[in-house]
């Protein structure tokens, strides 16, 4: 399935790389995160492209959080996760699922 990854010319070159190597086309736009999703909303309003936020989206979070119950299949008896923090989509979604199956399970922030 073809993908167009839209990131501000900030991004480091070695994640760009990553994201071509994956077969994704990476357009660099402007100087911020805004601006560079102000060119996928011109993407979708002109091309009709569909968008897949990286957060924010509650099928983009259970999927994310198929992470938390990987994690419980693997270790069950885990009291602490720590997730890296950007927009938050992906702690949220791994954070739900371990705790519907763990509740006592905590963060650092939480602990």
């Amino acid at each position: 399935m073809p993908a167009t990854i839209c990131l501000s010319r900030l991004v480091p070159g070695n994640k760009v790389a990553a994201i071509e190597a994956l077969g994704a086309e990476v357009k660099r736009v402007g100087g911020s995160q805004d601006e560079a999703f102000a060119e996928v909303e011109r993407l979708v309003r002109e091309r009709g492209m569909t968008m897949i936020p990286p957060f924010d989206d509650p099928l983009v979070a259970a999927g994310q959080g198929t992470i938390g119950l990987e994690l419980m299949e693997d270790a069950p008896d885990l009291d602490r996760v720590i997730v890296g923090l950007s927009g938050g989509g992906l702690l949220g979604g791994i954070g739900a699922a371990v705790k519907a199956i763990r509740p006592g399970t905590g963060s650092p922030a939480s602990a």
